[in-house]
């Protein structure tokens, strides 16, 4: 009679062939009991490895362990930028910009001018407006630049919105950018047979003077003009983007001095 089988699960090792041949042995008269068995899995990794990366060997080491490679055909995203980055890169293109204080002429001319001190009469009109030596892209808008920092890119635009002037004498008057750099006062527009006995008022950025500085610090108002720049700035990145907007007031002073003209009426 022949010998006998028995089944093995496969991968039990060389201790169940061995069992499978004594088995066969017996019931067939002896046989052998050698046997083979099938190949068991691969041995798992010793705990601490990631990736073919031992974890342990990074501990102590500037950032740690590296990160493992990607799967073939798998792109790694770049990793973006710090928001530091980004508005640092902002700041660049701001600075690039120049932009000014608003170079203010006035009428009366500020008591601090080079022309020496002028005193303006109250009831009297007084133009603002910019220096049409100082009028260009810097002092009226707009403006526009970029600025680039290792993978940021910022492109920006800066308007100014408009001049805030504190007259000082508790009068504050927003000239609108639109209309920059406002209507220049020149010697013909008193000399017009139009012009009231008061002078006319600037017909885009005037201010009737109503009180003298007499009293005030140094017999002065302190003016203030404020070109309001509004910027709006884009940063951009391999596989980003973010926008933002940077109010930035510039701020230029000046002395004002206002007194009264006494007159004196007597009958012919």
């Amino acid at each position: 009679m022949g010998g006998g089988y028995v089944s093995a699960p496969a991968g039990s090792g060389a201790g169940a062939g061995a069992a499978a041949g004594g088995a066969a042995g017996n019931a067939g008269g002896g046989g052998g009991g050698a046997g083979t068995g099938g190949a068991g899995p691969a041995a798992a990794p010793p705990s601490g490895v990631l990736n073919g990366i031992l974890q342990g060997a990074c501990l102590g080491t500037p950032g740690g362990c590296p990160a493992p490679p990607a799967a073939p055909g798998i792109e790694v995203p770049p990793t973006p930028p710090s928001m530091a980055e980004i508005m640092n890169t902002v700041s660049m293109a701001i600075t690039a910009m120049q932009l000014e204080k608003p170079p203010m002429c006035w009428t009366p001319e500020p008591a601090n001018s080079g022309g020496g001190q002028r005193t303006g009469l109250v009831g009297k009109e007084s133009w603002a407006f910019m220096c049409p030596n100082d009028v260009r892209e810097s002092t009226t808008g707009p403006v526009n630049r970029a600025a680039t920092s290792g993978v940021v890119t910022v492109t920006a635009n800066a308007i100014n919105t408009g001049v805030l002037i504190n007259h000082g004498d508790g009068d504050v008057q927003l000239c609108p950018g639109a209309l920059l750099p406002f209507t220049p006062y020149t010697d013909a527009v008193d000399a017009s047979p139009l012009s009231p006995a008061s002078g006319t008022p600037s017909p885009t950025c005037g201010h009737r003077l109503a009180k003298s500085s007499i009293g005030q610090p140094q017999d002065v108002f302190k003016v203030s003009a404020t070109s309001n720049w509004v910027v709006t700035w884009t940063a951009t990145w391999p596989g980003g983007t973010m926008g933002g907007v940077a109010p930035t007031p510039l701020t230029s002073m000046y002395d004002r001095r206002v007194g009264e003209l006494q007159v004196l009426v007597t009958p012919n």
